[in-house]
């Protein structure tokens, strides 16, 4: 059933679902992974590794680590991975595997795109929500090992840490960007403020990089167990998320760090596109010819959790517009703050009985 936003949930809206905007952005490639495989693999391996990178790309588009391991249509397209492959390759590798007595042999990287209608439809009807491919970037802040001692790395430290959080980030749709830790950077934080998760030094280096969200961590291992530790803390839209992971592995505590992040972001971004319908009227101002309304609509339509598009008037400038949503309008007002190309003004008008939120078109 179609639900119609208040006049209060409108003013409530246009000031509460703005929060995030100051956050820089990327757009992620969803729907592409790859795996090194041996040259001589055979098909069945090679359908193992396709499995595994369809996994890898459901977890990514739903942002819900669940989504590997869920039955119904999520689980027929695993059981047939091949089916979702729409590209394939096998581009050039270095790296060297063991072969079936150990041998090691040389590899290929399969390169695999997966069509994004059926990722999109598997996920949809096992009931996960679509993460769009426009994501916050995040500042790293890591304090790892290196040379002898838990010190700040940045990402060109030739450090194993590095890797596994960009690895991570990559695997997760995480995309993360790193301080210098120049003299400047040092004279803001330190690695026991990315331990205790201080918050004045961490903000303080997300606005010297004019950003938002911020994760940081510290990882090291504990000399009475050998177990790895990391405690991390994920700052965002002036929330604050705190967890301490134990692992077997560096690898391990780094991937549940970049999970923090990701998890809070999916919360907030990623869109349940089986809900009911709610109807949202908006004004965009600076529509001043066909083709103007022409990019308006296309791009209100490729928003995520948008469903239709329909044009109600045109007014000098100003064309009005509804929108049916199947995301709740904080959630949508939050993704259009995101992607940008609407920027909202603070005042809402009232015209023919209709109230609409305003934004302008930026071409």
């Amino acid at each position: 059933m179609n639900k119609l936003i208040s006049i209060s949930m409108l003013l409530y809206l246009l000031f509460s679902g703005m929060a995030g905007a100051q956050a820089r952005t990327q757009s992620v490639n969803l729907y592409a992974a790859e795996r090194v495989i041996l040259q001589n693999a055979d098909q069945r391996t090679q359908l193992a590794a396709v499995r595994e990178a369809l996994r890898e790309v459901l977890v990514r588009v739903s942002g819900d680590p669940s989504a590997a391991d869920a039955g119904g249509a999520v689980a027929a397209a695993l059981e047939a991975p091949n089916d979702v492959l729409a590209q394939f390759g096998f581009g050039a590798s270095d790296a060297l595997l063991p072969d079936a007595i150990g041998n090691p042999q040389p590899t290929y990287r399969l390169q695999m795109v997966f069509d994004e209608q059926r990722v999109r439809q598997a996920l949809t009807q096992s009931g996960f929500p679509i993460w769009s491919a426009q994501r916050p970037s995040v500042l790293m802040l890591l304090a790892g090992p290196y040379d002898g001692r838990i010190d700040l790395i940045h990402e060109g430290t030739p450090t194993d840490g590095v890797a596994m959080a960009q690895l991570a980030g990559q695997r997760q749709g995480i995309p993360l960007f790193w301080p210098d830790w120049d003299i400047d950077d040092l004279a803001l934080a330190t690695a026991d403020d990315l331990w205790v998760g201080n918050e004045g030094p961490m903000n303080a280096l997300a606005a010297r990089y004019q950003t938002e969200p911020v994760l940081a961590g510290y990882v090291g291992v504990q000399p009475d167990s050998g177990q790895w530790v990391g405690r991390w803390h994920f700052l965002y839209a002036g929330q604050k998320f705190t967890a301490t992971f134990f692992g077997e592995s560096q690898t391990s505590v780094i991937e549940q760090g970049v999970r923090l992040a990701t998890d809070a972001l999916a919360d907030r971004y990623a869109v349940d596109l089986s809900a009911p319908v709610q109807t949202l009227t908006v004004d965009v101002l600076n529509v001043t010819n066909i083709a103007n309304h022409g990019a308006v609509r296309r791009y209100l339509r490729g928003v995520n959790g948008v469903s239709a598009v329909t044009m109600e008037r045109m007014r000098g400038d100003v064309a009005t517009y509804q929108l049916a949503l199947r995301a709740p309008p904080t959630q949508w007002l939050d993704i259009l703050a995101l992607e940008g190309r609407l920027q909202g003004l603070s005042d809402i008008q009232r015209a023919d009985e209709v109230v609409a939120l305003q934004f302008i078109w930026r071409e």
